[in-house]
């Protein structure tokens, strides 16, 4: 590559607070000889900050972090640096995720499966004002959009029966939390915890504590800051 080519070539920043994560995406980016990598942060606020100064063409930027989440980070970029393009890389497939980040302004969204290639083509392709997503979260988006509102299962209103204990049960299983977690985060006893789960699978008709989770997502029950707090 001449001298001439290093100014052209695409200026990244990347925000993940796994430090491995960071060092592997940071290691696969700048065996390209199009891109740099000018500055890595592990929380929300630096994200924005180094975006703000140094102004980068694209930021690889994962969903949850410290100090500020990504969704927080992408909507304060669109404002201190409009030109930086949002690529998501994260590991979280969550429609709300995704709704929330397309919403803030990102333009790709790759989860951490992602191959080392994919993750190069996309930077590539946001950088120029182009789309890309990991093949699941565009069968997500065409699902969406080709959703004629019918009548679906578990499309109600939200109940309103759920009590205070129940919902703070159900954002914990929204997160992965197991019983005896749940447990000590509420300080209940197990048999507590499967008394609530159990009351919560039935007033939302579920069979199970992950469709419980999953009809919870598609009423709104449970927004993303309550999933990433």
């Amino acid at each position: 590559m001449g001298e001439g080519d290093v100014t052209e070539r695409i200026r990244v920043v990347l925000a993940e607070d796994h430090a491995v994560m960071r060092e592997g995406t940071r290691l696969i980016l700048e065996a390209e000889e199009d891109i740099e990598v000018v500055a890595e942060a592990d929380d929300g606020k630096d994200a924005v900050r180094l975006c703000a100064e140094l102004m980068p063409d694209v930021i690889v930027l994962d969903i949850k972090l410290k100090e500020m989440n990504g969704v927080e980070v992408a909507k304060q970029i669109r404002v201190a640096a409009p030109r930086c393009s949002v690529l998501v890389l994260t590991a979280y497939d969550y429609e709300q995720y995704v709704k929330a980040m397309l919403r803030a302004g990102a333009k790709g969204y790759l989860l951490k499966s992602a191959s080392g290639r994919e993750v190069v083509e996309a930077v590539r392709l946001v950088s120029v004002g182009g789309s890309a997503f990991s093949a699941a979260i565009t069968r997500q988006i065409v699902e969406e959009l080709s959703d004629d509102d019918g009548p679906l299962p578990h499309r109600k209103a939200p109940p309103e029966d759920l009590s205070d204990r129940e919902f703070e049960v159900l954002r914990l299983l929204a997160r992965g939390a197991r019983n005896v977690q749940i447990a000590e985060e509420l300080s209940i006893a197990i048999h507590t915890v499967e008394s609530h789960v159990r009351r919560i699978c039935a007033k939302l008709t579920a069979s199970s504590r992950g469709e419980a989770v999953l009809i919870a997502r598609q009423r709104g029950l449970l927004d993303i800051d309550e999933l990433m707090a």
